[in-house]
């Protein structure tokens, strides 16, 4: 090869090596942002470099073809090149957004162009594809990059620039290739690479632009997310709170009752007999003082469990804290007849938030109870299993209310769900956010014939 043909290839070469860069740039783009604005500007690079091919003759080379099969190259190249080049628009400006004529329209456009270049090479209607390609898609694409101005859509402007750039490209090598404008080959490629050069510039630029429009919107979006989720935290500690008081009221219901019951009878001794024996009234006393004690103790416990819930994540025994919390719900339960029975099989350790645990099983047992207050069940019960194997802990609660009649069951989990009317439907939301993102476990759900069943599983620690 001599210095002469040389210098014809190179600049090619480096051209097509370019726009086989961006590409596999805009591919990769494409797959990780899922936008089809880099996928159809990826078919538009890949058509430009094929068409580039053709008309210097590299595929026909390469294949040892005719000139005729370089022809339909040709033909097939450059209805790539457009097509794609309309879907890029179409993407990038957000038509769908803005006009549903144009958007119809371009789509329309594009299945012509994709079934009438075939025919009019088939036809030998050379000049049909020249009138189109250097006239009919330019003045269409340009009234669409107009439109978008006028309407004062994002990038319109630098697309328009890039567009015309291209065109006029594109318009002053089909005047050549038509002889109306003589000029030798390297010139015309030099003008295709010139043209493709400019457009390419801006187009990145606008993509890139894009891509960054992008992640600011899903930070945007991330961040009302987590602030959604937030609030409907703060919202299921409040509805935490307020049942938790109420369950402090039955805990301190039927001491106070004894207690008063103790005192009455004192004060009636002494009305009725003026006088106390020592015995009873030291004994009357004692049950005071035990009742006094238990009182304090159920201060203690609720006070721990509302007012520690950010302290640091620590172990702690999963069957001393379900304990815990059933001596909690003890008298509430009891006094809608509900028994809860608790099954420890084994002392398994969890790293965390005690108080975010029992805030997750509580959650759990308070929907219980809710349905038990809707479908009257003979005998209410709730059995809690612990168990450990292979370092995971696996906790099952089991209740005899029915079922879940929501479907599909794994919808219980989502915020708002919940089959009482009257109810918030965060509360299990929450147990799947603590027992997943706080203990870094699963939890699962299904009924049975005659309830619903838990699965937690969380990993332990020695």
């Amino acid at each position: 090869m001599d210095y002469q043909t040389y210098q014809n290839v190179l600049p090619i070469i480096f051209f097509l090596g370019g726009v086989v860069l961006v590409f596999f740039v805009n591919l990769m783009l494409f797959y990780e942002f899922k936008m089809k604005a880099y996928g159809y500007y990826a078919l538009y690079l890949m058509s430009v470099c094929f068409f580039v091919l053709c008309v210097n003759n590299f595929v026909v080379y390469a294949l040892r073809s005719s000139e005729n099969l370089d022809q339909w190259f040709k033909t097939l190249s450059i209805t790539g090149v457009y097509v794609s080049m309309l879907l890029f628009t179409i993407h990038v400006l957000d038509l769908r957004r803005f006009s549903v004529f144009w958007l119809k329209s371009t789509y329309l456009f594009c299945f012509v162009i994709a079934l009438l270049f075939p025919l009019f090479f088939a036809h030998r209607m050379l000049f049909a594809i020249f009138a189109t390609s250097a006239f009919i898609i330019p003045i269409y694409t340009l009234l669409i990059a107009f439109f978008a101005v006028l309407k004062r859509i994002r990038f319109a402007v630098l697309y328009t620039i890039g567009l015309f750039g291209f065109h006029t490209g594109m318009l002053v090598y089909w005047l050549t290739q038509m002889g109306f404008i003589p000029l030798f080959p390297l010139a015309k490629t030099g003008i295709i690479v010139v043209g493709s050069f400019w457009e390419m510039i801006f187009f990145i630029w606008i993509l890139v632009l894009k891509s960054k429009q992008t992640q600011k919107q899903y930070h945007s979006a991330l961040m009302r997310i987590r602030e959604k989720e937030q609030e409907q935290l703060t919202n299921a500690k409040f509805i935490s709170i307020g049942r938790t008081i109420g369950n402090i009221t039955h805990q301190w219901r039927q001491p106070l009752n004894a207690l008063g019951a103790v005192l009455t009878h004192v004060k009636a001794s002494l009305l009725l007999h003026n006088t106390v024996r020592k015995q009873p009234l030291l004994e009357s006393l004692d049950t005071s003082f035990e009742i006094l004690q238990h009182l304090s103790e159920t201060i203690d416990t609720f006070y721990r469990f509302l007012l520690k819930a950010k302290s640091n994540d620590q172990p702690f025994c999963v069957s001393k804290q379900t304990e815990i919390l059933l001596n909690m719900l003890a008298f509430s339960f009891k006094n809608l007849g509900i028994e809860i029975q608790l099954r420890i099989q084994s002392d398994a350790i969890l790293l965390g938030n005690a108080n975010e645990f029992m805030q997750a099983i509580l959650n759990i047992l308070q929907n219980a109870k809710d349905q038990f207050e809707i479908v009257h069940v003979p005998h209410p019960l709730i059995r809690i299993v612990v168990k450990q194997r292979c370092r995971r802990c696996r906790i099952v609660i089991i209740d005899n209310a029915g079922g879940i009649r929501i479907h599909p069951i794994e919808r219980i989990f989502l915020p708002h769900v919940c089959a009482k009317a009257d109810n918030s439907g965060i509360g299990l939301f929450l147990v799947k956010e603590i027992i997943e993102k706080r203990f870094h476990g699963t939890i699962s759900v299904r009924n049975y014939p005659k309830g619903a069943l838990f699965i937690m599983r969380l990993p332990t620690v020695e």
